[in-house]
């Protein structure tokens, strides 16, 4: 599929894309860390938000990242979902204690519980992928 250079030229700019989206979320991530660093010192690493923004950064980025590597480089999605399996868990047990420590009216709640979801099933759904692509013939 990269073979095409159309393909690996979108492959390219899809890319560079989602390197300045992940980076975007490491950079905010950073940035809480260091103000509640700032505020409460080392304290800050039980701050719920910072584990939330963390277990976030780890799953929607894998996720982008899955996707790009399926659809882009689908011959590596399987090798893809096999080593990042454990970080998604990780993302999606930070969310959980996220979820337990946040406040009762917490609006944005759902997001935490949606991410634990895509947590859990984001790498089942990575393995089934690379199994489907791994089974088609190789077209000329």
């Amino acid at each position: 599929m990269a073979n095409n250079k159309l393909l690996g030229c979108w492959g390219f700019i899809v890319g560079a894309l989602v390197t300045v989206v992940i980076g975007w979320m490491a950079f905010e991530l950073f940035i809480a860390f260091l103000a509640g660093l700032r505020i409460e010192g080392f304290a800050a690493f039980a701050d719920p938000l910072l584990w939330h923004e963390a277990g976030e950064l780890l799953i929607v980025g894998l996720t982008i990242l899955g996707i790009y590597v399926w659809v882009f480089r689908d011959s590596g999605v399987a090798h893809f979902a096999a080593t990042t399996r454990y970080a998604f868990w990780f993302g999606a047990a930070l969310n959980v204690a996220a979820s337990l420590r946040l406040p009762s009216g917490a609006r944005w709640r759902w997001w935490t519980v949606l991410l634990v979801i895509l947590g859990v099933a984001v790498p089942a759904i990575l393995e089934r992928l690379a199994a489907s692509t791994s089974k088609t013939p190789a077209t000329p």
